[in-house]
């Protein structure tokens, strides 16, 4: 089981984005972070679609971790 979950956080401004977390506390993937503002905000994507994409994004780390 994953412990990357996708989160939407409301930003000061109003404005609401999605972030990739992991581990207990629920910190951000940092690298991650900087994918998702330069892909998806810029682009002015919206709240779903970015969801989405870090659902992607969180299905190939896990691909990738996974230890046979």
């Amino acid at each position: 089981m994953s412990k990357l979950t996708v989160r939407s956080i409301g930003l000061a401004s109003g404005e609401r984005m999605a972030l990739l977390t992991h581990g207990p506390l629920g910190l951000p993937v940092v690298p991650v972070v900087y994918y998702v503002l330069v892909r998806y905000r810029q682009a002015g994507c919206s709240l779903a679609t970015m969801r989405q994409g870090l659902s992607a994004v969180a299905l190939g780390l896990d691909l990738f971790q996974a230890k046979y």
